[in-house]
């Protein structure tokens, strides 16, 4: 799934989820363009081997030796404890927290008016009615009127027609952001 990436293609990050139950799922990997450099960052299913490196710079095994590491591209990759945090030359952040078999991504990007971010996130712009667009620009409503509707409708025909449009509304977010999740440069 597309957490948050932006029009530019130099910020893009992209999360890996299992199922833990019918309800929960959790983060298991993320692949992140950092400027051009691509990072990933395995909590389980890890692309070989060498499960007990987490990271992946360019596709290579990446040992964090150090608690600061500069990129090709220059950004900047930081560790502290179970924490990880990737800074872009242009100053957007994200922190991933390993977790056992599950991974945190929290990412920081800056107030945008202009619509530069998209994704699962949102577009920074401070309204929530339009935070999820398509890549090729298509809003949709959020659906949280599903939820409150189908709790308290009684009548068993209309919430299976509200269960279904749920349903229908999560597998248009699924074509429109979880059809990938590996970064292409």
């Amino acid at each position: 799934y597309t957490l948050c990436t932006n029009k530019k293609g130099n910020f893009d990050i992209q999360v890996r989820q299992e199922a833990v139950n019918k309800s929960v799922s959790l983060n298991t990997a993320t692949a992140i363009n950092v400027n051009g450099d691509t990072v990933c960052i395995y909590a389980k299913n890890h692309p070989d081997f060498y499960t007990n490196y987490p990271v992946r710079v360019n596709g290579e095994i990446f040992k964090l030796k150090k608690a600061t590491t500069l990129l090709r591209k220059g950004g900047v990759i930081k560790r502290k404890g179970s924490s990880i945090t990737i800074i872009w030359p242009t100053g957007e952040e994200a922190t991933v927290r390993l977790s056992g078999n599950s991974l945190n991504v929290v990412p920081k990007v800056f107030s945008s008016n202009n619509g530069e971010y998209f994704g699962l996130l949102g577009n920074a712009n401070g309204n929530p009615k339009d935070d999820l667009i398509s890549f090729n620009g298509n809003v949709f409503k959020t659906a949280t009127a599903f939820y409150n509707l189908a709790e308290i409708i009684f009548d068993s025909g209309i919430k299976k027609r509200i269960i279904k449009a749920e349903k229908a509304y999560q597998a248009k977010l699924i074509t429109n952001f979880g059809n990938t999740w590996r970064i292409n440069n």
